[in-house]
């Protein structure tokens, strides 16, 4: 069984005191992604592991670290020409890069920078493969592979694998994976296989490609404990909004001079609202 695990890097400057002198790092949801991929090899002997990245020669250095937590062999598909890749051209970079017989695609979540979320989709597209997102664990039976997803509610699922998939993990804390210092250093002088995307016909022109023009955090969302009254005025409504939710429903705060008559306030309020009976 050949399985590959797609990886990204990304720029973190908390590196920048690190003794390696370079902030560029496998991102979280990879690490995840490679921690499953590992544990599986592990359950499978003879199973071969290949990590494949979409990016520049900058990234080699990070991405020997896949060969010294234990995969077999790294590529990387890109070209200066395609620089920026957009999603369409990075997942067929991808695949063009990933072995015909691989069993077997692992990716992570959104990536840490700026992760959309839909490149593994489109690299299921472009293999024509079936995708399985939402993964937490892959099992091994004797009837073949079974992964266990996690639905809406925490709900848990169990899947048999077809002989080729795509799995994306779910969001879970980064595995503690640190490889021993004898294999870092012969990482050190691994290969990384560059595959052009340029060879493979990937796209005909630059009227084909995009390019991210602005990325930026989420906007902040407000949130109240209760919903101020329909029928108050405007102030009272603002008074409630400021208070958090804690005032009266004629727009008198509660009053903290005793704690009992707080307590006692504040429970009539539940059952006004409905959150005690």
């Amino acid at each position: 069984m050949n399985v590959v695990v797609l990886l990204r890097v990304i720029d973190d400057p908390e590196l920048a005191a690190g003794v390696t002198g370079s902030t560029l790092r496998i991102d979280d949801p990879s690490l995840v992604a490679l921690g499953m991929a590992l544990d599986l090899m592990r359950r499978s002997p003879g199973a071969r592991l290949t990590a494949v990245a979409a990016g520049p020669g900058e990234w080699d250095a990070a991405l020997r670290e896949a060969v010294a937590l234990g995969a077999d062999d790294v590529a990387r598909a890109w070209s200066d020409e395609f620089a920026p890749l957009d999603i369409p051209a990075s997942a067929a970079a991808l695949a063009a890069a990933i072995p015909r017989d691989t069993s077997l695609v692992i990716a992570g979540g959104p990536a840490g920078d700026h992760g959309s979320g839909v490149l593994p989709g489109a690299v299921a597209e472009a293999l024509t493969l079936p995708l399985l997102a939402e993964v937490t664990a892959i099992e091994t039976g004797p009837d073949g592979l079974v992964a266990q997803t996690r639905g809406d509610g925490g709900r848990r699922r169990r899947f048999a694998l077809p002989a080729r998939a795509v799995l994306v993990t779910a969001r879970m804390p980064t595995p503690g994976l640190v490889p021993p210092l004898a294999r870092r250093l012969a990482a050190r002088k691994r290969p990384v296989a560059a595959i052009l995307p340029g060879e493979t016909g990937l796209l005909s022109g630059p009227s084909e490609r995009t390019a991210i023009l602005e990325y930026g955090p989420a906007r902040p969302l407000t949130r109240h404990l209760l919903k101020p009254s329909a029928s108050a005025n405007p102030a009272d409504r603002l008074r409630q909004l400021m208070s958090g939710g804690m005032s009266g429903r004629a727009g008198k705060t509660l009053d903290s001079g005793g704690g009992s008559g707080m307590a006692g306030q504040l429970a009539e309020i539940l059952v006004r609202e409905g959150y005690l009976a």
